[in-house]
């Protein structure tokens, strides 16, 4: 379903943020140890058109020199379109506590992001309801307007031209295949190709199993303030409840 020229959009043409009515920015997260860290910003309007519009991506740095790049492009982004970011949603798998690469024990990759001022919420990270939801809001629906181009035939989610690794890397996916013994033919499995690149496709996928319309996060901590310590953070919600 992925066209560029359908699906992404120059942010030197357009903004979202002058052009449409943003009701809420979430973030989307997947980590790596020597594999890429990823952090997407996501725009939503009031008629439900979702825009990946920044990027942040990198590979072979500390959580610390992460969370410092990222709240550094969280705090331009919210300066440039006058928003204040929900939250950020993460590969679940940041929520498991062992040792892996860090030398604290029995901590997370969540837990060592919230002590840099990085609060990751769990995602959902259904790999077929994912699929299909990213193929809903690829299609082009002739009933609705082109929030770019004004032109009738629209679909719901575009990606700003300097999401580069997000863009390429939703065109590179691709199913493994399987001979089948019966016919002698190779045929798709339900299985993706690890050998393609997905750490940026893994963020869109968060993004189709999160809701369109977000709810505001209402947890612990209520209002992420992104640069203040997560015991701040605490104590400042148990205050305010």
């Amino acid at each position: 379903e992925f066209q560029t020229g359908v699906h992404v959009y120059e942010p030197k043409a357009f903004d979202p943020f002058q052009r449409a009515k943003i009701k809420n920015v979430w973030g989307f997260f997947d980590y790596g140890l020597s594999a890429p860290t990823c952090l997407q910003l996501v725009a939503t309007d009031g008629d439900s058109y979702s825009y990946f519009f920044r990027e942040y991506y990198g590979a072979n740095r500390s959580i610390s020199e992460h969370a410092a790049q990222m709240k550094t492009m969280i705090a331009e982004a919210e300066a440039a379109g006058s928003f204040k970011l929900e939250g950020i949603m993460a590969d679940p798998h940041c929520f498991v506590k062992d040792t892996r690469d860090r030398k604290v024990t029995t901590t997370s990759i969540a837990e060592e992001y919230g002590l840099e001022g990085i609060y990751l919420i769990r995602a959902d990270n259904n790999e077929d309801t994912s699929i299909e939801k990213i193929n809903e809001a690829l299609k082009v629906d002739s009933g609705r307007t082109h929030p770019v181009t004004l032109k009738q035939g629209s679909p719901r989610v575009f990606f700003s031209s300097e999401c580069r690794n997000a863009i390429e890397q939703i065109q590179m996916q691709r199913w493994s295949k399987q001979r089948n013994p019966l016919t002698g033919e190779n045929e798709w499995v339900g299985e993706r190709d690890d050998t393609v690149r997905d750490h940026a496709y893994d963020l869109v996928r968060y993004w189709a199993n999160s809701k369109v319309d977000y709810p505001t996060y209402t947890g612990p901590i209520k209002t992420p303030r992104y640069g203040t310590h997560i015991e701040k953070q605490i104590v400042r919600a148990t205050v305010n409840a």
